[in-house]
């Protein structure tokens, strides 16, 4: 194949020209004739063999993409980085920001994610990020045509590509362990997840100039190498696509004074790869409740209405590891029938106990969650009404004051009988005053005009209402008085 003639000066003296040989041709020759055709001499020359060639390796960082934020309802983190949102594991159109040689160090993104789940269980239970957080692995190795490239390489310094092999292989080594921690929800919990994760790039392009080249007079691999740098731009195509660009758009300028030519630069690969790293993570569990209802069982109901207390106390965890710490126990409250509603965090146990007053409160031990309604038991242990009506022969129903005393004659209750309404006159016990069972001296003494006092003794007994009527003398009259004696004289009277 003819690739180029040239013509010798007029005088037959000088014969000069330049040709840009195709790479693939391997060998080439100069045949040299006389003006009329007759050969004078033959040129045999070499165009470089294919594994005569010099390495051009960047390693730089470049800053992959990050996902979009995930919130959720109870979100702890939102933090993100300002870079584009997308995949990290997509590689064309990533930013690389220098190309300046002997490894700058990786470039970073981030962002964050979070995730809310229940765990109604006795045991803790997993939390994982949500997708696609939960799919990103600790290394991935996005685009590697390198490695195979170096490897069908024979280049002139073999001991420079047996470090370039070695270094590729451990930059190309993909690590499939989740990036992202796995967190773990305690029992009985609403719980939220947050993880924050960095995303690193790092690119390895590999170009070759053949090595005839580097050893041509006048050729300077370093300006050349320059001026990829300052013409270097980022675009959607693979890493040493760029730098062929920029070197291409160098050496078809007029500025060229490295030596080289327009497709000296041949592309050996590119290897890229994304490193992730959970910056911190972690879970904050809220307490899970549920309604408990409580009701107390007297042997001996009391009256309607009649107070109430009770008391309730947490016990300690009842699973392990323990549920989220609970607020404050509520205080008990019974209602009017005896029952009293509250919200309990689950996963503890606790100790109830709750009387009527003048009852002897009972306790009962539960641990939530729990069904059914709770029975707390308490015993009547008083006399919790007694009921003293006064009278008299004379007048019927008549108030009182009323005195109670024990054996020993010391005053226990004191009070006035105040009318029913219905006729009579009637003392109770005040309501937090109940009567235990023993033997008392009930004494009456008039309001009202003098009378004798009225007196009795009762045997109280544990129950809810006892009566005792006491019974006043009459109303004491004072004696008349006697008449004057007439004197001995005497007077004529008309």
């Amino acid at each position: 194949m003819l690739i180029r003639r040239w013509s010798a000066s007029r005088d037959g003296r000088q014969l000069k020209g330049a040709v840009q040989l195709p790479w693939e041709v391997d060998y080439v020759t100069l045949e040299v004739s006389s003006r009329d055709g007759q050969p004078m001499f033959a040129l045999a020359a070499t165009n470089g063999l294919a594994d005569r060639l010099v390495l051009l390796d960047w390693n730089v960082g470049f800053v992959p993409y990050r996902p979009a934020v995930i919130e959720s309802a109870k979100g702890h983190v939102a933090d993100a980085s300002n870079t584009p949102v997308g995949n990290p594991y997509q590689w064309r159109g990533v930013f690389i920001p220098s190309i300046n040689g002997g490894g700058a160090g990786a470039h970073t993104s981030w962002s964050s994610a979070n995730a809310d789940a229940v765990n109604d269980n006795s045991t803790k239970a997993p939390l994982l990020p949500p997708p696609p957080f939960q799919n990103y692995i600790k290394r991935n190795v996005l685009l590697d045509t390198l490695s195979q490239g170096l490897n069908m390489l024979q280049v002139s310094n073999p001991v420079y590509l047996d470090w370039l092999i070695k270094e590729v292989k451990d930059q190309s080594s993909s690590d499939t362990t989740p990036a992202l921690s796995c967190l773990e929800l305690p029992p009985y919990s609403l719980g939220s997840g947050y993880w924050n994760v960095d995303f690193s790039g790092t690119v390895i392009g590999v170009l070759a100039v053949p090595y005839r080249r580097t050893q041509n007079v006048g050729t300077d691999l370093d300006m050349l190498l320059e001026q990829i740098r300052k013409l270097f731009k980022c675009s959607d195509k693979s890493f040493t696509g760029m730098l062929l660009d920029a070197a291409e758009a160098y050496l078809r300028s007029e500025q060229n004074r490295s030596g080289y030519f327009a497709g000296d630069l041949l592309e050996i690969g590119n290897l890229y790869r994304v490193d992730v790293l959970e910056r911190y993570c972690g879970v904050q569990g809220y307490p899970l409740t549920q309604e408990v209802t409580f009701q107390l069982a007297p042997d001996i109901a009391p009256p309607a209405g009649w107070p109430a207390y009770g008391q309730l106390s947490n016990q300690g965890a009842a699973t392990t590891p323990p549920p989220p710490v609970p607020i404050d126990t509520p205080p008990l409250v019974f209602d009017a029938s005896g029952k009293a509603t509250l919200q309990l965090n689950k996963g503890w146990k606790y100790e109830v106990s709750g009387a009527y007053e003048g009852y002897e409160a009972g306790k009962h031990d539960f641990h939530t969650p729990v069904s059914g309604v709770i029975s707390v038991p308490c015993a009547l242990k008083v006399l919790l009404i007694l009921k003293v009506y006064t009278t008299s022969p004379d007048s019927g129903a008549i108030p009182a004051n009323i005195t109670i005393t024990d054996v020993k004659g010391n005053p226990v209750i004191k009070g006035t009988t105040q009318s029913d309404g219905k006729g009579n006159y009637v003392f109770s016990n005040p309501i937090g005053q109940p009567l235990s069972p023993r033997v008392y001296t009930i004494k009456a003494t008039s309001m009202g005009p003098p009378r004798n006092p009225g007196t009795t003794t009762i045997t109280v007994s544990r129950g809810v209402e006892q009566e005792v009527t006491v019974q006043l003398g009459p109303i004491r009259r004072p004696p008349l008085k006697k008449k004057a004696k007439q004197s001995g004289s005497s007077s004529a009277l008309p």
